[in-house]
């Protein structure tokens, strides 16, 4: 009978907690919705303390959030600190690193270089890929530390693998220009398409670049296409160049004088004397746009004065 009673109390427990733990998680969702869609940030946040309260990690994360950046309520770092604290007792490395940049950059209290590799080192053993990248660019670039580039290469990478973009983009563009490791092409191209893939800009281009190129690969026009189409959505004037220069001339994608004009345009408004020349020209011949002799001869001058004279 003993047995009975302690079993039925072990299950009621479990009951509870289950319970709980799904409260918690519908309060989360609230405070997600309130938060991300409906702009309600005072009404997220009180969504957020009381799934925090049930003991939902995430929500703690938020709370702290909220007060650090003053959303939905006033500022207060402390009382941030006290949710991000408890986030990481509980298991948080996003916590722990939070904590960690704050005596980084000395925000809220004093800044301490110790403190803040104490905390990125442990958000980083939790899993903070966050953590990971920050530890190694103060070891890459000797940042109040002893510089040791082979950790912080190190660093970076297991940041990168685990999908950290920052890391990723990081770790390509040493590889490419080899600056303090050995220059690594096949690694630059990799860690860089990683890079884009998530949406760097900067990264798409020397993607794009080094697959048109051939440069620690086969060439790939196609990939070339995609990976300037990418970074010329995000505004990089070298990439829109490069992917009108793909239409006009057809290589990678279907030639369409009309897309090379409005890219070409793009890049000339974006200041890039070659691209301004090539729009003067395009307007003098009649390429993808009604031929203007007045907008071509306008946008050539331009190109010269900004030092491009074909």
């Amino acid at each position: 009978m003993k047995r009975l009673f302690i079993y039925l109390g072990m299950m009621l427990l479990a009951l509870s907690v289950q319970a709980q733990t799904s409260e918690a998680d519908s309060l989360l969702n609230v405070g997600d919705y309130k938060f991300f869609q409906s702009g309600d940030a005072s009404g997220a946040l009180r969504a957020y303390k009381a799934a925090a309260e049930l003991g939902s990690v995430e929500a703690a994360m938020m709370v702290g959030r909220c007060y650090a950046e003053g959303i939905g309520t006033l500022q207060n770092l402390d009382k941030a600190m006290k949710y991000w604290l408890a986030a990481s007792e509980a298991g948080s490395g996003d916590a722990s690193f939070r904590i960690g940049d704050c005596y980084l950059h000395g925000i809220g209290f004093g800044k301490s270089t110790e403190k803040a590799i104490q905390w990125l080192e442990k958000a980083a053993k939790q899993g903070s890929t966050d953590a990971m990248f920050t530890l190694g660019s103060l070891c890459f670039y000797g940042t109040d530390v002893q510089q040791d580039v082979e950790n912080a290469i190190n660093l970076w990478t297991m940041a990168a693998d685990a999908g950290n973009m920052n890391a990723q983009a990081t770790l390509g563009m040493e590889y490419f220009k080899g600056e303090k490791t050995k220059r690594n092409m096949i690694l630059a191209v990799k860690y860089l398409e990683m890079a884009a893939d998530q949406g760097d800009a900067h990264s798409a281009f020397y993607a794009g670049l080094f697959n048109e190129k051939g440069f620690g690969k086969v060439a790939d026009e196609v990939s070339a296409a995609y990976y300037y189409m990418v970074a010329a959505n995000g505004g990089v004037p070298e990439a829109q160049l490069n992917l009108a220069i793909l239409y006009y001339e057809g290589r990678g994608v279907d030639m369409n004088k009309k897309y090379a004009f409005d890219w070409y345009l793009e890049a000339a408004k974006n200041g890039v004397p070659q691209a301004q020349f090539n729009v003067g020209a395009c307007y003098i011949n009649g390429d993808g746009v009604e031929k203007n002799e007045k907008l071509g001869q306008a946008w050539l001058k331009k190109a010269k004065e900004n030092g491009f004279d074909k």
